[in-house]
């Protein structure tokens, strides 16, 4: 890959703007670092009723959405972000659990 083309992909990466969901502090710091290294931007809420807030403060290309969690899990998230303007928003699920 050309030196050009790996920049283009840098910049077009940097736009991305994901929500990511998760209760344990610890592996959210830990990953958003990570996709931070990656280029994107990201914000970051510790349950689903945090993440409906940030939903109405900024604008995301995509929800990366732990399924266990308090207060509202990331299924009870998905059914509310459903009834909204950004239900076409690509909604990306992950767990920890094998059940």
């Amino acid at each position: 890959m050309s030196r050009k083309a790996s920049m283009s992909s840098e910049q077009d990466c940097k736009k991305v703007r994901i929500l990511f969901v998760e209760d344990d502090v610890d592996l959210r710091n830990f990953l958003v670092d990570e996709f931070e290294d990656l280029g994107l931007e990201v914000q970051s809420a510790e349950n689903g009723l945090r993440a409906l807030e940030e939903l109405k403060k900024n604008e995301f290309d995509a929800i990366l959405s732990d399924v266990r969690m308090p207060d509202m899990d990331g299924l009870a998230l998905f059914s509310e972000v459903q009834k909204t303007e950004y239900k076409k928003l690509p909604f990306i699920f992950y767990t920890g659990y094998a059940e």
